[in-house]
């Protein structure tokens, strides 16, 4: 059987408790992981010959201090249309049910992103106060390697091996000023995250003022959640992100005091009056607890889909 097989012979609600056995944390991804599944059910499985092996991991070598434990093996890394032709092949004593090989191997697959084609690894800086966190870093990674520091070079094991023998010996005058650096790294890191937010919420939303938002770069606690219906069709697209918030994303107790959506479509595929009522839904979920400024964006590329924003804050 091949996993797009495979895929199409589980349903998503019935996997969902082994992605959260495997990896706990991963409760609060869970949209995400619906996103993704829908999109796998999508996609036409490339021709392939390769497969994707499920062994069971037991060398001692290999385990240290974990316990054996099954892994699932060329999946992690490859393009999603590849993995999707691949046979899947269960090894020596290797029993798991559908549903539980199907979350397995949507946890590898995602491992990079939930959206194939999206560059998850962009670090390049999008604003000001990413580039001074950039610089602020390779200085501080200067005063280390000295005259063998280049911006972007990738060093060898001896150079690293010197650069942390020359942190180690760092008097106190020099263990303050990195301390200082890390600190204003954190907070430039913070508000460029912010900034991102603001540029993205400004790009789509005509209706939204940047004073009405740069409240933001105060904030001490910001979420965002970045939501897209994969409904595959145009009269479900709301209902589609309606089942994601209220389905499928996890509580949050965080005590926001803010939250900011903006809920885009294409220029060619408005919002009918039914789905603005399906808006106006989501919004008072919001409102119930926070203070909510809402907005209906564009983005060419939506399709026949709808993209929802959110920020809270506090």
């Amino acid at each position: 059987m091949k996993l797009k097989e495979l895929l199409q012979k589980v349903s998503f609600d019935n996997i969902i408790p082994y992605i959260i056995a495997w990896e706990p944390e991963h409760i609060t991804q869970i949209p995400y992981y619906k996103e993704a599944y829908d999109i796998l059910l999508h996609t036409e499985a490339e021709q392939t010959e390769e497969s994707i092996t499920v062994e069971w991991v037991q060398d001692e070598a290999e385990l240290g201090d974990e316990k054996p434990y099954t892994h699932i093996y060329n999946c992690e890394g490859d393009y999603w249309v590849t993995n999707l032709g691949k046979e899947l092949v269960l090894g020596e004593n290797v029993v798991m049910s559908d549903e539980e090989l199907a979350g397995r191997c949507m946890w590898s697959l995602t491992f990079y992103g939930y959206r194939s084609g999206k560059d998850y690894f962009d670090e390049r800086p999008h604003n000001r106060y990413e580039i001074q966190a950039n610089k602020l870093r390779d200085k501080n990674t200067a005063n280390y390697l000295r005259k063998s520091f280049e911006k972007g070079s990738i060093y060898s094991m001896e150079k690293w091996y010197l650069y942390e023998k020359r942190k180690c010996r760092r008097n106190r005058m020099k263990r303050m000023r990195d301390h200082r650096q890390s600190v204003r790294i954190r907070e430039l890191e913070r508000m460029g995250k912010v900034e991102h937010a603001i540029q993205r919420i400004l790009s789509a939303a005509d209706a939204i003022s940047r004073e009405q938002v740069t409240y933001l770069l105060d904030t001490q606690l910001i979420q965002e959640q970045d939501l897209h219906s994969r409904a595959y069709d145009r009269t479900r697209r709301m209902d589609y992100l309606w089942e994601i918030l209220t389905k499928y994303t996890a509580p949050d107790s965080e005590p926001y005091t803010h939250t900011i959506a903006v809920l885009s479509t294409s220029p060619d595929c408005p919002l009918t009056d039914v789905e603005r009522n399906t808006f106006n839904r989501i919004i008072a979920l919001f409102a119930k607890k926070t203070e909510v400024l809402s907005a209906v964006g564009i983005k060419e590329e939506l399709g026949e889909e709808a993209e929802l924003f959110i920020v809270k804050s506090r």
